[in-house]
């Protein structure tokens, strides 16, 4: 079998292996890739795994079984047929446990994909939300300005426009317009006033519909000017718009708009109009009959839906395909709008959507509403999404089992022939008794050769049974400090031992007494009484009977090395100390640029191991923690750290970022050292930050935009002392506003900071304070008292009273701001029916509009508000509030709420200590 071992049959077989998996390549990427590109990927694993392993196994198949047939056929072969058994159960199951660990990185692979997908369609949906309420927000300003002065005129209405950068502030909205709803009768009125107010106003209507929606103010004009004087009434699908959103007296949405022809003024080039009800202040707008004779016109905003999604897939970097459709389904013919483009490409091939993205690993449909009109957004996971998340881990994991098991039969195949091969060589073993003789005779010529050289280089002793030396060379007789003649004929033991090596040397004649040979380091003692240390290798020599009649020691001089040792041993131990309690990390690289150490916290830090980090050049090293993070995050290069510092943002173990600073050495050793600290906390703060002071700037915005507008009237025209009270008093109530907001942020800030230090907690009767808080508070006028239940017997609790009067000011509050139609507001104390229960319950019930069930996880969040529609004043700040008096107290706070039927807002007290006593020892009633 010398022909096995010949280059030419190794190149042969590795020429073969490779065009097979070369023609696969070329199958796969001009043929079935094709075929496959519409069917699920899992498919397309499974069938990429079998075009490239199935061919190479098959032919390493074959080729075994010529080995096999041409073995069988020397004298060997005989034992063969047991090991060719054995060699394929091995490999069938080789490809069993590969094929599970295929499907095993299949279902990780897609679990992984499926939270990736979830997140990035949270975050898309959140976007496509955003943008269609920024139209709203620009109508409600308008809103707003209509309410400070209680009409609007062309320069006024121009100037706010302008000031709002439309085209910059709100994408997608061609202009803010007035639409004014005119009866036919009054039509000759409207249109001569209009006239004499701007020459350019021209009536385009069509019909005989009793009332008109006439256009009657549109900025920036010049963008819109054909739209200026337009019945949008002379329309069905406006028309039912404009009329909803008076009856409604919401913000409404139009559907899709199609495209009026060459009408002048159709607003054709707009894809929705975005329109929000204006009403006279002070009227009651209960029903639809008074919202309509309320009307004082409709607020409007033409949308162009392409430019309102402009560049809407940024946030998921091409990972995600996005449709959206009209109405509460994803219906071909409704579609609206097309992130890739291949809607017209499906068109043309006549294909379903279904059967169109059938490839795609994921695809979900959301419907949201915009204006009461129902939108459907579908998201499906595009190729990159696709790529980016297996990267191949279920096919190099079948590769690499195939190839494992390939190599497990080639294991058992060498290791069967080596076996068959040594028996046929003992057969023939006889024939060369003479030979190894000679041979035999060579070596111990060598060996004693090699014997006296090992006597000139290392320590040499030997002993009799009894221990006593009967040989000791020169170089024994300089380390241990005594003459040979003083050696000769004494026990082992003149040699003295170091303390910590007794033990062991008792273990050592114990192992050599049973015939064994012994190596291991011995700590001796010289002449001179100074330490030093050898490695010993004993070895017994027996005599015929199997008894010990002597000893020979080889010894080794190891003193230096095991100062050295002991040196670095120190060192390494202190800066084993101080690394594992740094939080930071470290990386130290030696001459040649290589990592030589790295410390707990830096394993910590990236989720990287040391087996995989040690080694590893420095770029390596950088480009190794460049994986760690997004494809988008900024990586950094040696040359930048030599430099200055380096954040890093990382996305495995977890989300951190990283400073990395990188110092110079003093040593071959240690060139360089690498600091990797995390600054994710700091970062985030400075983010929470950023936004939470953005909030409030907003927050403020609104009232200061009413003072400055009132103020402007008064300072700008005259008017009449009552009507100067008027807008005064409105301007007292917004200065109000703005002063409650600020004490709330004040409040936030001190709990913050300060905690519970301003605290002073008192042992008080909860029902005097709560009949002090509802004597306190001001009922709105117009509004029923508060019903208060205390029942008979007192209740103590260990609190602060200003802040627990502070709370329940705040849900008094709200209980009457959020319940506008009326209802009673109640409030009750409610003592623990257990005995030894320590909390104490207050409820504040009102019956107003409620809160869903999304609603309430968010109702203790700054700034957060229920009522979207901005009738209800406040800054959203309250319940918070009330959340951190009640935490820094102890208390707890729960609210239960049903939409239309109101809500309870239970604050759960810490019982005194004297009032449980009292309650363990007297059973309370009720």
């Amino acid at each position: 079998m010398q022909w096995l071992h010949t280059k030419a049959y190794t190149l042969g077989v590795l020429m073969e292996v490779a065009g097979l998996l070369l023609l696969a390549y070329l199958l796969q990427h001009l043929w079935l890739q094709a075929a496959w590109t519409e069917q699920r990927w899992e498919f397309g694993v499974w069938a990429e795994l079998l075009i490239y392993t199935l061919p190479v196994s098959a032919l390493m198949v074959w080729r075994g079984i010529r080995l096999a047939k041409q073995s069988m056929a020397e004298r060997v072969g005989r034992r063969l047929r047991p090991l060719i058994v054995n060699c394929s159960a091995v490999f069938a199951l080789g490809l069993a446990l590969s094929a599970g660990l295929v499907q095993y990185q299949i279902e990780s692979v897609k679990n992984t994909a499926q939270a990736r997908f979830d997140h990035l369609v949270e975050l898309l949906a959140s976007d496509v939300k955003l943008r269609f309420d920024l139209p709203a927000k620009g109508l409600r300003g308008l809103a707003a300005l209509f309410e400070a002065r209680l009409q609007f005129h062309g320069d006024e209405f121009r100037r706010y426009v302008v000031a709002r950068n439309v085209l910059k502030d709100f994408p997608g909205v061609r202009g803010f317009g007035l639409i004014e709803r005119i009866e036919r009768d009054e039509l000759e009125n409207f249109l001569l006033h209009e006239s004499a107010r701007a020459e350019s106003f021209q009536l385009k209507t069509s019909g005989d519909a009793a009332d008109l929606f006439i256009i009657k103010y549109i900025e920036p004009v010049e963008n819109n000017l054909p739209a200026l004087g337009f019945d949008i009434g002379a329309e069905p699908v406006r028309r039912a718009a404009a009329e909803r959103a008076l009856r409604s007296g919401q913000a409404t949405l139009t559907p899709f708009l199609k495209s009026l022809g060459n009408s002048p003024g159709a607003n054709s080039s707009s894809d929705f109009l975005f329109l929000l009800p204006l009403h006279h202040i002070g009227a009651d707008l209960s029903t639809e009959q008074q919202r309509m004779a309320a009307s004082a016109g409709l607020l409007y905003a033409p949308i162009k839906l392409k430019e309102l999604l402009a560049d809407i897939g940024h946030t998921t970097q091409g990972l995600l395909d996005f449709e959206l459709f009209e109405g509460s389904s994803a219906m071909p013919g409704a579609l609206l709008f097309d992130l890739d483009g291949d809607h017209a490409a499906r068109k043309e091939a006549n294909k379903p959507l279904d059967t169109a993205r059938r490839g795609r690993m994921f695809q979900v449909a959301q419907t949201i509403f915009v204006g009461g009109q129902p939108l459907t957004l579908l998201l499906s996971s595009t190729k990159q999404f696709d790529t980016l998340v297996i990267e191949g881990k279920p096919f190099w994991a079948g590769v690499g089992g195939v190839a494992l098991s390939m190599m497990s039969v080639m294991m058992v195949w060498l290791f069967g022939i080596g076996r068959a091969r040594a028996l046929f060589i003992a057969d023939e073993m006889t024939s060369g008794f003479r030979q190894a003789t000679a041979e035999a005779e060579a070596a111990l010529r060598e060996h004693q050769f090699l014997l006296d050289t090992l006597k000139h280089h290392s320590l040499v002793s030997s002993a009799d049974a009894k221990g006593l030396f009967t040989y000791a060379n020169d170089e024994y007789c300089l380390v241990s400090g005594y003459r040979r003649d003083e050696l000769l004929g004494e026990s082992f033991d003149l040699v003295g031992l170091q303390p910590e090596s007794k033990a062991v040397l008792l273990e050592a004649r114990a192992q050599i007494f049973r015939g064994r040979l012994w190596s291991g380091e011995l700590g001796h003692v010289n002449k001179q009484g100074q330490p030093y240390w050898v490695k010993t290798t004993i070895a017994p020599f027996l005599d015929a009977s199997g008894q010990v009649e002597r000893f020979v020691a080889i010894h080794t001089d190891i003193t230096r090395q095991k100062q050295a040792e002991a040196e670095m041993r120190v060192r390494s131990e202190q800066l084993a100390a101080i690394f594992a309690l740094s939080p930071d990390g470290f990386v130290s690289f030696d001459a040649q640029h290589q990592v030589r150490y790295i410390s707990p916290a830096f394993n910590t830090l990236t989720g990287l191991t040391s087996e995989a980090v040690l080694g590893l050049r420095d770029d390596a090293l950088l480009r190794l923690l460049a994986q760690q993070g997004s494809e988008q995050a900024a990586t950094a290069s040696m040359a930048q750290l030599r430099e200055a510092s380096r954040l890093v943002a990382l996305e495995r173990p977890t989300h951190r970022v990283l400073e990395l600073t990188l110092r110079q050495g003093q040593s071959a050793e240690i060139a360089q050292v690498l600091q990797l600290r995390d600054v994710s906390h700091q970062i985030e703060v400075d983010r929470m930050k950023s936004e939470f002071l953005h909030t409030a700037a907003h927050e403020l915005r609104t009232p200061m935009a009413s003072i400055y507008g009132f103020s402007e009237l008064l300072i700008s025209r005259e008017m009449a002392p009552e009507r100067q009270k008027q807008f005064l008093r409105k301007i007292y109530a917004q200065s109000q506003v703005m002063v409650a907001i600020i004490n709330d942020l004040l409040d936030l800030a001190r709990m913050e900071t300060r905690g519970d230090k301003d605290l002073t907690l008192q042992r008080l009767d909860l029902a005097a304070l709560l009949v002090q808080a509802v004597e306190q508070f001001e009922v709105p006028a117009g509004r029923a008292p508060v019903e208060l239940d205390l029942g008979s017997s007192p209740c103590f609790v260990k609190v602060d009273a200003i802040s627990l009067l502070h709370v329940m000011r705040n849900l008094l509050s709200n209980a009457f701001k959020y319940s506008p139609g009326g209802g009673a507001v109640q409030v009750r104390l409610l003592r623990p029916a257990d005995a030894a229960a320590t909390q104490i319950a207050i409820e504040v019930q009102d019956h107003g509009i409620g809160m869903t069930a999304e609603q309430l996880p968010h109702i203790t969040e700054r700034f957060y508000r229920a009522d979207k529609s901005g009738t209800v004043l406040g800054a959203g700040l309250g319940m918070s509030i009330v959340k951190d008096i009640l935490d820094l107290q102890g208390g707890e706070l729960r609210i239960t709420s049903e939409p239309g039927l109101g809500s309870t807002v239970s604050v759960l007290l810490p019982v005194s200590s004297a009032q449980v006593s009292k309650a363990q020892s007297t059973p309370q009633p009720g």
